[in-house]
């Protein structure tokens, strides 16, 4: 099952920015291996996103991108304009991101039966939200433009 976790998170993003938000998403380049170290490591300008999922695997995907990217998707999802992370333009964006991984477990489902839940974090609160430390994990990147989105998942 785990063998399958990056062709089933691929298809998971690739289907919300469709279905949702009328964007074709290309997948970047993709790491087999990332430690979580690594994205605790965060500049301001950048916003993450964390779901945890846990039933026939545990772990937690973690969606990153500018902040300038991620007001342009909380905009496109509301329709409104949004300059700032608002508590409303975060909530859209994690509600995006929770949108992703409610997709991969619908397809991961044949593997078992997965739970999610999300969170929100920022900066330096981001290593806050991950208190363990497993032992796989993948990293996803995508193209949108001249933006990236990295996506890492934990299992």
């Amino acid at each position: 099952m785990k063998n399958d976790l990056p062709a089933i998170l691929i298809a998971s993003v690739h289907d919300v920015f469709l279905s949702f938000l009328a964007i074709e998403l290309f997948p970047g380049p993709f790491l087999h291996t990332v430690n979580i170290e690594q994205t605790k490591k965060q500049t301001e300008d950048v916003v993450t996103a964390v779901v945890g999922f846990s039933g026939a695997i545990n772990g937690r995907i973690s969606f990153s991108c500018s902040l300038t990217l991620a007001l342009q998707l909380s905009s496109s999802v509301t329709g409104k304009t949004f300059s700032t992370l608002s508590t409303e333009a975060s909530d859209v964006f994690a509600d995006l991101v929770n949108l992703v991984a409610s997709w991969f477990r619908v397809n991961a489902a044949d593997h078992g039966k997965i739970s999610t839940v999300p969170a929100i974090v920022f900066s330096e609160s981001w290593s806050d939200r991950v208190e363990q430390d497993f032992s796989s994990g993948f990293r996803q990147t995508f193209q949108i433009n001249d933006e990236v989105i990295i996506i890492d998942c934990f299992y």
